[in-house]
């Protein structure tokens, strides 16, 4: 699990959760969580990275513009790795959220 995926909030919160949902909590996000070098892989290949972090509108957007006629394609290669942090900050909360909603 990378510390960096989660806000400082969600590393407080998980401090008072119960072993068996930190267990939980650390496989689904493991197995939920985006990679950045992926994102470049979806992004090169097919200009369909917002669509690897699941955000389907901005990717219809992206594709009728035609990566704003290249411009924003372009720009994605620096912003890539914040897109996907924030992407597994967001999920991380969400894990979390759904965790500890769960009965024990």
């Amino acid at each position: 699990m990378n510390e960096n995926d989660m806000s400082r909030r969600t590393r407080q919160r998980i401090r008072f959760l119960t072993p068996e949902q930190q267990e939980r909590f650390e496989m689904e996000l493991e197995a939920r969580r985006k990679d950045v070098r992926n994102g470049y892989l979806w992004w090169f290949a097919l200009g369909s990275h917002y669509g690897y972090l699941e955000r389907w509108q901005m990717q219809a957007l992206f594709w009728i513009t035609l990566g704003g006629l290249g411009v924003w394609w372009f720009a994605d290669i620096w912003r890539m790795e914040k897109m996907v942090l924030a992407y597994n900050r967001s999920l991380s909360e969400w894990i979390l959220d759904a965790v500890t909603a769960l009965p024990e």
